[in-house]
């Protein structure tokens, strides 16, 4: 991706090499000095057209003028000093930024923070759980928190004691036929091969006490350290598993709010942007992939009650797969619905690279390519220009 206070570094460091003002320059490339002093300062790039000339002016190549090849270093100290904040973001995410990111949370704005939490959230950013927890919000640790509890769960045996280890579902038959011991928990609370009975234990005992009564005396110690140890280790599974039940009952009742929430939200007939993007932002934290794979729907299908809702508020909460699919009907759309900018940060780089293979291929002739160019790889920016000067050439 670019990185826009570099490039501006550099468009300045070559512009005084060749003992030019920033009006002689802007005159050679037909805009005004206003743009190109925030091309200077990092506030934005030139469009295509004019890198191309600018490159040209400058003796160099693209790749040199907007640092693509260039390693370039971040002070873990002041991470957006001399860098654009899209750059920082994207770094922090892709991992490539080697930071502890609990410690720079909070120079992060919400939507920055809550793309930082679910990349996370699903193992995609490594951090230190404990601490990264300390720093999030209420609302941003309840939707890091708030997965649907397993139904299947693996014996395992700890300083003697039985307990059992929340699995997927996926893992349970080769555990099965690894001779692990596995419970599940029905939808209606009860529980399956949890452990054996302890009254059963005791009655077999017993028949043993009473069939060889010449040894009552010493079988006698050894029932009640096998009752009272089984009763232990059932009393102890109970206790994880109830514990495990009541977060999940905890969760579903907040679940179960939160729809009705959101079905509330989409009667409100207010207009104002920030109001309902708030009023969303409260409920979505408690609603299960399912619930939210809903609204993703509501938008595909330009539903009129999220018309009004900052879209960028939402992205965060959506699977990978639905970003990718709200982002190629933006592009599809042109511009009609969502602006492709605006999902671009939360897109997958497969898809960003799909878009640029079509683009090249014709397919979307009106797409602001330009717009996209902080969120796309290095070597897409690369395919983008050579398309660009190849096609000036054969017109030429």
């Amino acid at each position: 991706m670019i990185d826009y206070v570099q490039v501006g570094l550099k468009i300045s460091k070559y512009r005084r090499e060749l003992n030019m003002t920033q009006d002689d320059l802007a005159d050679k490339v037909f805009v005004t000095r206003q743009a190109l002093s925030k091309w200077e300062n990092g506030s934005s790039v030139p469009s295509t057209d004019v890198l191309i000339n600018l490159s040209n002016i400058f003796n160099t190549n693209i790749e040199d003028l907007l640092c693509l090849d260039e390693t370039i270093d971040i002070d873990k100290n002041d991470i957006f000093k001399g860098h654009s904040r899209e750059y920082v973001i994207k770094n922090i995410l892709n991992g490539t930024l080697k930071i502890d990111v609990d410690n720079v949370l909070y120079l992060l704005s919400p939507q920055e923070r809550m793309m930082v939490v679910k990349m996370v959230k699903e193992n995609k950013l490594k951090v230190n759980t404990d601490d990264f927890k300390k720093k999030l919000t209420d609302n941003e640790l309840k939707f890091y928190e708030g997965e649907k509890m397993s139904n299947y769960y693996k014996k395992e045996t700890i300083q003697g004691l039985s307990c059992y280890t929340e699995i997927k579902e996926e893992d349970v038959k080769r555990l099965l036929n690894e001779g692990v011991d596995v419970i599940e928990k029905k939808e209606d609370g009860t529980i399956i091969h949890l452990t054996k009975d302890a009254s059963q234990d005791k009655e077999n005992i017993n028949e043993k006490y009473e069939k060889f009564a010449d040894k009552a005396q010493e079988f006698t110690s050894k029932i009640n350290d096998v009752v009272n140890d089984v009763a232990k280790k059932t009393a102890e599974i109970g206790k994880k598993v109830g514990d495990s039940m009541a977060d999940s009952i905890k969760w579903t009742s907040a679940n179960i709010k939160a729809n009705q929430a959101y079905q509330d939200f989409k009667h409100d007939d207010s207009r104002d942007k920030n109001s309902k993007s708030a009023k969303l932002l409260k409920v979505l934290p408690f609603m299960d992939d399912d619930d939210i794979h809903e609204i993703f729907l509501d938008l595909i299908n330009s539903d009129e009650s999220l018309k009004d809702v900052n879209i960028m508020a939402f992205m965060p909460f959506l699977s990978d797969e639905d970003c990718d699919e709200l982002f190629m009907k933006a592009i599809q759309d042109g511009n009609n619905t969502y602006n492709p900018s605006t999902i671009a940060p939360f897109v997958s780089e497969e898809c960003l690279s799909q878009v640029v293979d079509k683009y090249i291929n014709g397919e979307y002739p009106n797409l602001d390519i330009d717009s996209l160019y902080p969120f796309l790889d290095s070597k897409d920016i690369k395919r983008v220009f050579h398309h660009i000067i190849n096609k000036k050439d054969v017109e030429q």
